[in-house]
């Protein structure tokens, strides 16, 4: 995989977590301390996983760092649809960023040597 296709991937990344450290920043969810930090750990991870390979020039964007980044989506989707049953945020601000968390999957998918079954 290209350096560029990685940073694609970081890019889209990247916005998903500066969205969701705005979103988790306001509003009822900011009473919940615990839940705010494991929803922005996990939006943070993403990105981070991908810089990661970039770091340690990986050529081949490493089945590892697919691994970690997609458990970080699945990690931020769970942890947001938490906030939402608990009516801590609305369904119209969790549901574009799951959307996007979405995207995010397909591209790591796309980029794995095989594929992983949802």
């Amino acid at each position: 995989m290209s350096n560029l296709k990685n940073k694609s991937i970081w890019s889209q990344a990247m916005d998903v977590a500066i969205d969701v450290y705005t979103l988790v920043g306001t509003g009822h969810i900011s009473s919940n301390s615990e839940l705010q930090d494991q929803i922005r750990l996990a939006a943070v991870a993403i990105p981070s996983a991908i810089a990661q390979a970039q770091e340690e020039r990986v050529l081949d964007f490493d089945q590892r760092y697919i691994t970690t980044s997609r458990s970080s989506c699945t990690s931020l989707k769970q942890y947001l649809a938490i906030a939402l049953d608990e009516g801590l945020l609305e369904l119209q601000d969790v549901g574009g960023i799951n959307a996007r968390i979405d995207d995010i999957i397909v591209a790591l998918d796309r980029q794995s040597s095989y594929a992983i079954a949802v």
